[in-house]
């Protein structure tokens, strides 16, 4: 490995002296080095200087539409040729369609500018989770010729479990006393609040909330959400030119008896400007939440506006999401989400010894079908011996099991199941047989860069697989870790 790299690193360096001489280029990976010369290179700019907040609920893509402009100088017989991504398509039009992965010319001026807007969204389908992806801008001589040069504009977007939001758009109260008003299908408390409609009171659409203060004051759920509590998210700044005092966000998984508090608490700044309040709850339990004023010393006209809160269902197993749960088993359940189950676990069949690293109970959700799918990845993207690898899956009464084939086992259930459409799973592991090997020379010696060589050779090596080499502080090998993937074996050895 370490001769690969001197390797590389000196064809750079030579390539690097070429393009200095005056009458010749190299290119290195595509960048042609003598594209321009010195002092004209084209400048390439974006604003804004990246894309943030692409989002969308799950089922609900793809994202709103937003711009970005892309400005460039010294540009006299270049190009750009601008591409998406497959999650982050892109457009010169918003009405046309958005295409990912094709690449927009772009030509500059007489002068050698170029001035272009650009539209992107989060492509509709995604799964749930965090998205990251550069949209590729290449300076290029002409459509056919390569680039000279790549700027990268960075996208960033997720898509959101389904979730309950409050707007205020479908709400009326209009005085401070303490009141109940429903809001997107949920009974509110509204407690030293009110819900406002002139500018200073509004933060989005035609309606928000107004806490005017007191130590009294707060919104409180009267009734649970169902589907869990992942993140809750809202708007708020402070009403008008008001003193402020600080808030509280808390839930409750016992009807209002018992509250817990979510993130730190906030106090809106003086400038007015909108903020954003974001916390984790991550209960599967049905779940009711309040703000409130934190000190107990508040006072009315120290209000605070708040707007478009949202709390994201949360399951212990999103749809189609891959979970590691044990050692390097991971488990992904498509047709729907799903949770650990409060029911007990039953007796295990019978896996002819193998070793059961994870036995749990889970509740799948709507009517089927499912599919179970389970999977070991091997080091080094190979292949496991599949004989080592057991899943076992019980459902209506019946244990399912199967040996790893390629790495992973599915199983297809139908629904609905008995027992409040609940499964049973298993995963084991068969301890791999140890083979006797002699060696006749082993040796670890360390290199420059501080990097372990070994190397050994074997006199016996009948029906010997390979070598697995892990690292460990203790003589106890259960915990180690593998660094790398399987050597075959041979005779002579080495790592």
């Amino acid at each position: 490995m370490k001769k690969i790299g001197l390797t590389i690193l000196l064809a750079l360096a030579l390539a690097a002296s070429f393009a200095t001489t005056s009458s010749e280029a190299a290119g290195v990976h595509g960048v042609d080095l003598s594209a321009q010369p010195a002092g004209t290179r084209a400048v390439v700019n974006f604003n804004p200087t990246s894309m943030t907040g692409l989002t969308y609920v799950v089922d609900e893509g793809p994202s709103a539409v937003r711009s970005f402009v892309i400005t460039a100088s010294n540009m006299q017989g270049l190009m750009l040729s601008v591409s998406g991504s497959g999650t982050f398509p892109i457009s010169d039009n918003p009405d046309n369609g958005f295409i990912s992965n094709v690449g927009f010319p772009v030509y500059p001026d007489t002068d050698g500018n170029i001035s272009a807007t650009f539209y992107v969204r989060l492509a509709g389908g995604l799964n749930i989770g965090d998205y990251t992806a550069n949209i590729l801008v290449n300076v290029r001589r002409t459509p056919n010729e390569s680039y000279v040069e790549t700027h990268h504009y960075n996208c960033r977007g997720c898509v959101t479990p389904p979730q309950y939001l409050v707007h205020f758009e479908d709400g009326t109260k209009d005085t401070d006393t303490s009141g109940d008003v429903v809001l997107n299908g949920i009974e509110w408390n509204m407690t030293d609040a009110r819900i406002g409609t002139d500018t200073n009171e509004v933060i989005a659409g035609l309606k928000s909330a107004r806490l005017n203060g007191a130590s009294t004051s707060s919104i409180t759920m009267l009734q649970d959400k169902g589907n869990g509590a992942g993140e809750i998210s809202f708007l708020y700044r402070r009403y008008a030119d008001e003193p402020q005092t600080s808030w509280v966000v808390e839930y409750s998984i016992n009807g209002g008896t018992d509250w817990n508090q979510v993130g730190d608490p906030f106090t809106a700044p003086e400038t007015g400007e909108v903020q954003t309040f974001s916390g984790e709850i991550n209960t599967t339990e049905n779940v009711r939440i309040r703000i409130r004023e934190a000190t107990g010393q508040g006072a009315a006209g120290r209000g605070l506006n708040i707007d478009n809160i949202a709390i994201n269902d949360h399951y212990d197993f999103f749809e189609s999401m891959c979970y590691q749960v044990v050692q390097d088993f991971t488990i992904t359940i498509n047709g729907s989400d799903a949770n650990y189950s409060k029911t007990p676990t039953g007796p295990a069949p019978d896996l002819g010894g193998a070793e059961i690293l994870w036995h749990k109970r889970l509740t799948l959700f709507g009517n089927g079908p499912w599919t179970f799918n389970s999977e070991v990845p091997a080091p080094g993207g190979g292949t496991c011996k599949g004989e080592l690898d057991w899943t076992a899956v019980k459902y209506n009464d019946t244990w399912h099991t199967a040996q790893m084939s390629g790495n992973k086992v599915s199983f297809q259930i139908e629904g609905p199941l008995s027992d409040n459409n609940e499964i049973e799973v298993i995963l084991a592991r068969n301890n791999p047989p140890t083979v006797p090997v002699t060696l006749s020379h082993f040796s670890a010696t360390m290199t420059a860069e501080n990097y372990v060589n070994l190397k050994w050779i074997s006199q016996t090596e009948t029906n010997l697989m390979g070598y697995n080499v892990l690292r460990s502080t203790e003589e106890d090998l259960s915990s180690a870790s593998q660094i790398c993937a399987m050597i075959a074996a041979t005779n002579s050895s080495e790592a």
